[in-house]
């Protein structure tokens, strides 16, 4: 049994590969807090070498991911290690009009299979446009005044995102006000962003 637990701050949503196409688990929400909602799935079949993490924030204190998928390899794969990448899109899929009020209700509907499979083709034709997360961010368990503790997720994990700073700077001449860490202040940082999770390789036994 495959499971992956994950908690976004804010949204999320999971593609498998399959032969039919990208396909999205089922979730089991564990903590329905709105502004971090602890989610589970149980991938059966597993996939194969790959799924991916569609992710984007309300642009409201912050932005984050941590995550866990426990069976998948020998070890565990957790965020911020180097099985995770990240195609910034700048697709958005929150909000229209991020004056409006009613950001919840439409923040809520997740970028289609199709949208995502034609994002995943874009980042893997072009050389560069998948790229490596923050890898240094905090661990589960020692921050706990930027992002709570998250049960049932391995304590060494890291909140993870990508840090558009630069990227920002060539575009528009703006970057966030502290560029050394892309989870506070609000920013949109090219989202959503969609990460791409490789299975770990197995480690000798000897």
């Amino acid at each position: 049994m495959i499971e992956m637990i994950i908690c976004v701050d804010n949204f999320h949503a999971v593609f498998i590969p399959t032969d039919k196409g990208l396909q999205t688990p089922d979730p089991r929400v564990l903590d329905p807090n709105p502004q971090q909602p602890i989610t589970k799935y149980i991938f059966d079949p597993p996939p194969s070498d790959i799924l991916y993490v569609a992710a984007w924030a309300d642009d409201q204190k912050q932005q984050g991911l941590l995550a866990e998928i426990k069976g998948w390899s020998q070890d565990s794969v957790i965020s911020g290690g180097p099985e995770w990448m990240v195609y910034p899109t700048s697709a958005f899929c929150d909000v229209t009009d991020r004056s409006k009020k009613n950001w919840k209700k439409r923040a809520l509907r997740p970028p289609g299979a199709t949208d995502v499979q034609a994002q995943i083709d874009k980042a893997t034709a072009n050389d560069g446009l998948w790229k490596v997360p923050v890898l240094d961010g905090p661990t589960n368990h020692m921050d706990g005044v930027l992002f709570p503790t998250v049960r049932g997720i391995a304590a060494p994990a890291r909140w993870t995102w990508y840090n558009s700073a630069n990227d920002d700077i060539n575009r528009t001449g703006q970057a966030p006000q502290n560029l050394s860490t892309p989870f506070r202040p609000v920013w949109d940082h090219g989202e959503y962003l969609l990460f791409r999770v490789r299975r770990a390789r197995s480690r000798p036994r000897f």
